[in-house]
């Protein structure tokens, strides 16, 4: 029995994760998460997007509350030789801050995933999940 929880916690929040094709290419991925129903009334609660870099060809992830064009970054991610880093900003990987989050492939190929407590962690293992699917 669950009676002493807040209402909002016994309520089933559902959540769609999916790719946004008109939003892709290959320089660009864009997938969305976004709460249901679909159609004109869906909320786009963050976006997850990938661009490579024109030279060296390395992923930049970046996470936005909402949609992009919202202009809310909440994670930078970084294509580094030990895997991705996650940070809050470009300019805290330039200050040496430590990530927020990191991502890498164990020998056995499996998706091992650091998060630094007092992050969003569901969120940071999402993006994991994106990149870990989009190769």
């Amino acid at each position: 029995n669950h009676k002493h929880w807040p209402a909002r916690s016994r309520t089933a929040s559902r959540m769609r994760l999916y790719k946004n094709s008109a939003m892709s290419s290959w320089r660009r991925l864009t997938w969305r998460i976004a709460k249901t129903p679909t159609g004109e009334n869906e909320v786009i609660t963050y976006t997850i997007q990938k661009r490579v870099r024109p030279l060296g060809g390395h992923q930049v992830w970046k996470i936005y509350k909402g949609q992009k064009a919202d202009g809310t970054l909440l994670y930078w991610g970084a294509q580094e030789s030990t895997g991705f880093l996650f940070y809050h900003s470009q300019e805290d990987k330039e200050a040496g801050e430590p990530p927020c989050a990191h991502f890498k492939t164990s020998d056995v190929g499996k998706l091992v995933a650091a998060v630094k407590p007092g992050e969003d962690a569901a969120l940071l293992l999402m993006a994991g999940f994106v990149i870990n699917q989009s190769g």
